[in-house]
């Protein structure tokens, strides 16, 4: 089910780590809040939203993205130090630890 369909609450890291993991059979992509919901199909969807419809989305997927680094499963591309907020994050696909 496309994430635009889907409440924020129950978009879960299974559902984007599985997203990652098929698209990364055919290439290597940098993953962002934006390449997320492009490979997804949301994109359009959420863009026509109202800006206070659409940060529920940016915030979970975000953080589902951040949460999957802690986990291992993909690897912080921004410097360490940088003040980069959860939905501007840019991260590779290392797999499982």
């Amino acid at each position: 089910m496309p994430l635009y369909k889907m409440s924020p609450e129950s978009i879960t890291e299974d559902h984007v780590l599985a997203m990652i993991q098929e698209a990364e059979d055919r290439e290597t992509i940098l993953w962002t809040v934006g390449r997320i919901l492009r490979e997804d199909g949301s994109m359009q969807h959420l863009l026509a939203l109202k800006g206070d419809e659409r940060k529920p989305f940016l915030r979970r997927i975000g953080l589902l993205l951040r949460s999957l680094a802690k986990r291992g499963e993909l690897k912080p591309e921004d410097a360490p130090d940088s003040e980069v907020t959860a939905h501007q994050a840019v991260y590779t696909y290392i797999g499982s630890v």
